[in-house]
């Protein structure tokens, strides 16, 4: 079911998001909808037919398709051998990843790309700051929240 939102529902989300993310995403001259498909449990916010964010566990994630267009986290690069994996939805282990981009904290978002063309494969969770993490040499580093071709990207 999609709806389109009022500019104090934009506003509400909009306040949500910069809380999130320290920046504003949505103007009250886009046309803002609510998609809910309660059979999937899931929220995404779609700004003019782009899908931009959508809950996960009560708490806002950037869609990766959005991403595309704007990437405003910071990045993860990993090699070829690690994208079927990571589009398949596994955690990111330490070997597959080639380079983290400075001043990530544990805990933080972070975009997974892969190293050849820099395009968003996947939304993750730091474990460990980009500091530990450059030390560690093998582990789970990146918890994987949302990848292509899983049910968000297809909803």
């Amino acid at each position: 079911m999609k709806k389109q939102l009022s500019k104090t529902e934009v506003e509400t989300i909009n306040i949500e998001l910069h809380g999130l993310f320290g920046k504003d995403f949505l103007t009250k001259k886009q046309r803002v909808e609510l998609f809910h498909d309660k059979a999937r449990g899931v929220e995404i916010v779609i700004v003019d037919s782009v899908p931009c964010f959508f809950k996960n566990e009560g708490s806002w994630l950037p869609h990766l398709k959005f991403l595309l267009i704007n990437c405003f986290l910071k990045c993860v690069s990993v090699d070829t051998g690690a994208i079927p994996f990571v589009v398949k939805g596994a955690d990111i282990m330490r070997p597959g990843i080639v380079w983290i981009e400075e001043g990530v904290l544990a805990n933080e978002l972070v975009v997974v790309i892969d190293e050849v063309h820099k395009k968003p494969l996947s939304v993750g969770r730091m474990l460990f700051s980009s500091a530990d993490a450059n030390h560690q040499i093998k582990g789970k580093i990146i918890q994987n929240l949302h990848w292509v071709g899983d049910e968000i990207w297809k909803a």
